[in-house]
C-alpha cells in the first residue's frame, strides 16, 4: 500500500470516527463480486505418504460440469438489503455500472424513501439523506 493510500484512508477514519450508529445506517454500501463454479484458481498441494495417492484422505474433490463465471453487484444500508444484479457475461464499463446504479441503487433508495403509513408523520430527504460508498 502506497504512502498515498494511508493517507487517504487515515484521512477518511478521522473524518467518520465520530459517527453514531444512526449516522452508518444512512450509508449505502455497495461491492460486486465474481464467482467461479468448475474452477479453482489456487493452486493447492496435497502431501500424502507414498502409496496413498488414491486414499479418500488426500484426494481433491473436483465439479465435472462446465466452468460458469457470474459477476454480480449489490447494495445494502444497515436497515435494508438492496437487489442482487447478474452482470452480463462481457464485463462492466462505464454504461454497464451507470445501469446497475439506476437498477439497484435508485430503487432501494426508492424504497427507503417511501411514505410512512401514518398520515402524521412527515418525512425530508435532502442531500444528507444517504451517503453512497
Amino acid at each position: 500500500m502506497s504512502i498515498e493510500n494511508v493517507a487517504k484512508r487515515l484521512a477518511w477514519a478521522e473524518k467518520y470516527k465520530n459517527w453514531t450508529v444512526e449516522d452508518w445506517r444512512k450509508v449505502i454500501w455497495s461491492d460486486e463480486s465474481s464467482i467461479q463454479i468448475g474452477v479453482n484458481p489456487r493452486r493447492q498441494w496435497v502431501i500424502r505418504p507414498k502409496g496413498e495417492r488414491l486414499n479418500l484422505q488426500y484426494v481433491k474433490k473436483t465439479f465435472k460440469s462446465a466452468q460458469v463465471k457470474v459477476m454480480v453487484w449489490g447494495c445494502f444500508t444497515g436497515e435494508r438489503l438492496g437487489p442482487l444484479i447478474v452482470c452480463d457475461d462481457d464485463g462492466i464499463g462505464a454504461d454497464e455500472y451507470k445501469d446497475m446504479l439506476y437498477d439497484g441503487l435508485f430503487s432501494l433508495i426508492d424504497d427507503l424513501l417511501k411514505p410512512p403509513e401514518s398520515p402524521d408523520t412527515i418525512q425530508v430527504a435532502d442531500e444528507n439523506t444517504f451517503v453512497f460508498m
